[in-house]
């Protein structure tokens, strides 16, 4: 289950999906966790009854044998074939309150991941599948074939059970060409509409991220893995800055651009590039305090955040560029330097009125009364 909401928050972070689609995916695994936490507790009831049961069938075939060949002093055969039988039939009635305690079981652990009323939500399991109920009637057209199975009442169900069948198909087939679905098949199919939905509306093409950062694949990689470091790291400074500065910063949202490359990003400010730069996650940054490269083999380049001149080195080149006093940054370091160096000095940028709604409505819970005093007769939220 955690694996599971780390790698929704992945594919947020990453853009992959929307709000909406990750509060379904939540959902859904709250429903599951829910049906396996019932499922525990209900299946050791089960399982200490059956238990219970085969227990006294032994108990009865065995005492019987001895009771009928010790006691009544009858042939080991007649004792057998006799204690067999009302074994057997004591068994089966026995069995019967195991079966629905069983059934109960069933239902009341497929009701724990609902929110619905019970006896709706039972019919619509019993109804949501025809081929279930096609089946209930071919085993009942079966027990036609018993001897002693009475044919009225079995006639009976099996006619109910192929009405009910036939009726759901049908209703299934008019949903199918009016275009609409039961509610189990909208919520399988609400991620393929999601996707549809950004090729077919123009305004969703239009949408801009606050803060948004386009990587290079080997980054994309990095960052859409469940328990991403760079994604905690993010998550911390988010906090740091809202302590330090009192503005809590939009989520960081990653895009995969393939024209970057493998190591580059772009750092995007409500659609505009604030920042670029490249960090090979492969390498390290070496950084000399008075700015010289000379004496240490590497490939040259500049420190994205302040622009110094640097190296990146392989890791084995590390004790040798320690020795020479080269300052040593790897490449999440580097990005996360330049991240939020930008979005510090973007912060003015990222303070819009909408965020400023929200700090309002933040202070009025603790504050009501000086609130509605200064707003909006003194100031407005614009000014």
């Amino acid at each position: 289950m955690p694996g599971q909401q780390m790698s929704i928050d992945a594919d947020l972070n990453m853009g992959f999906i929307d709000q909406a689609e990750a509060q379904r995916r939540r959902k859904n695994i709250e429903k599951e966790a829910g049906f396996y936490g019932a499922m525990d507790g209900a299946s050791k009831f089960v399982k200490g009854d059956a238990i219970a049961g085969i227990i006294i069938l032994l108990i009865n075939i065995i005492g019987g044998l001895v009771i009928g060949v010790m006691q009544h002093k009858l042939p080991w055969a007649q004792a057998l074939k006799t204690y067999s039988l009302l074994t057997i039939g004591d068994g089966i009635v026995t069995q019967v309150p195991a079966l629905i305690i069983a059934v109960g079981t069933g239902i009341i652990v497929t009701r724990s991941a609902s929110d619905g009323n019970l006896s709706q939500e039972v019919l619509r399991q019993i109804t949501s599948f025809p081929k279930t109920l096609l089946l209930v009637g071919a085993a009942l057209t079966g027990l036609l074939f018993f001897p002693g199975i009475p044919a009225l009442p079995t006639l009976v169900l099996i006619a109910v059970v192929a009405t009910v069948a036939w009726v759901v198909y049908r209703n299934a087939s008019n949903s199918a060409e009016d275009g609409t679905a039961p509610a189990d098949a909208q919520d399988a199919a609400q991620p393929a509409d999601a996707a549809q939905k950004g090729e077919d509306d123009p305004y969703a093409s239009l949408q801009v991220e606050p803060i948004e950062v386009h990587v290079g694949s080997e980054w994309a990689a990095l960052v859409s893995q469940p328990g991403s470091v760079l994604m905690d790291r993010i998550a911390t400074f988010r906090k740091q800055h809202a302590q330090d500065l009192g503005l809590v910063l939009p989520r960081v949202r990653f895009k995969d651009v393939a024209r970057l490359g493998q190591d580059r990003y772009e750092i995007h400010i409500d659609g505009v590039v604030c920042g670029r730069g490249e960090a090979r996650a492969d390498r390290l940054l070496a950084i000399h305090p008075t700015g010289r490269t000379d004496g240490m083999p590497g490939e040259p380049t500049r420190d994205p955040t302040y622009g110094l001149p640097a190296l990146w080195i392989e890791e084995h080149q590390r004790a040798a560029a320690t020795v020479a006093k080269f300052t040593l940054v790897d490449a999440p370091t580097v990005f996360m330097t330049h991240l939020t160096e930008v979005l510090r000095r973007e912060s003015a940028t990222l303070l819009t009125r909408a965020e400023v709604d929200r700090l309002l409505n933040r202070v009025r819970q603790n504050q009501a009364s000086l609130v509605e005093e200064l707003i909006p007769t003194v100031l407005s939220v614009s000014d």
